[in-house]
């Protein structure tokens, strides 16, 4: 089987109130920091049994300005694949 590829995930975000932002992906730590208003295009590169939903879980974090806000989106895919293609010659 292989595997068919999937699409980006297109993040984007405007906030008021903040100076900056950062974006974690799937749990604590840091991805990367961001402007108020930003967007990050990110590769949904994940593997599993063919019909098997994959999730990433995206939290943005508002910087300066007052008290962190923080807003979470957890996105899912299912998994699929193809069958291998034969390119022998029929009747071989």
């Amino acid at each position: 089987m292989a595997p068919i590829e999937g699409r980006p995930v297109v993040l984007e975000w405007e906030v008021a109130g903040a100076q900056s932002t950062e974006l974690a992906v799937d749990g604590p730590g840091k991805y990367a920091d961001y402007k108020v208003k930003d967007s990050e295009t990110l590769s949904f590169g994940c593997s599993g049994a063919p019909n098997t939903e994959q999730k990433h879980t995206y939290t943005l974090t508002t910087i300066g300005g007052g008290p962190a806000a923080k807003q979470t989106l957890t996105v899912t895919a299912k998994v699929n694949e193809i069958g291998q293609v034969d390119a022998s010659p029929a009747g071989g």
